[in-house]
């Protein structure tokens, strides 16, 4: 699936990467931090809880959920 943020910035969950239209630059996610940001982008303005985030970005997949790792994924997803 793509994503179009703020107009120049494309995010594509099958390759795992942002765009931004104006450079040219392209940084490749981790497949959590593709989970996770595809999942915010999917509840844009709502407030969803670190549980429903744990459960829909860690647990489903068999990841471990923690803190930690949570707060590893959203260093990636905010560079």
């Amino acid at each position: 699936m793509r994503y179009d943020i703020e107009g120049f910035i494309t995010f594509d969950t099958e390759d795992a990467s942002l765009l931004n239209l104006l450079t040219g630059d392209c940084v490749e996610l981790s497949q959590t931090s593709t989970r996770l940001l595809a999942e915010l982008l999917n509840h844009r303005g709502d407030i969803l809880s670190r549980s429903e985030i744990f459960h829909s970005v860690f647990d489903q997949y068999g990841a471990r959920a923690s803190n930690s790792n949570l707060n590893i994924s959203l260093r990636y997803v905010e560079t």
